[in-house]
């Protein structure tokens, strides 16, 4: 089986592009499977 990890990470993002820019970077990375 597979094991799985979970991160609950708060930031203080200072504008709209910075947070956009965050979760693409997450999302492309190959070990992280879902960001909310």
């Amino acid at each position: 089986g597979r094991n799985y990890l979970s991160c609950t990470c708060t930031i203080r993002a200072t504008s709209r592009a910075q947070l956009d820019d965050l979760y693409r970077a997450l999302t492309s990375h190959p070990m992280v499977k879902v960001v909310l």
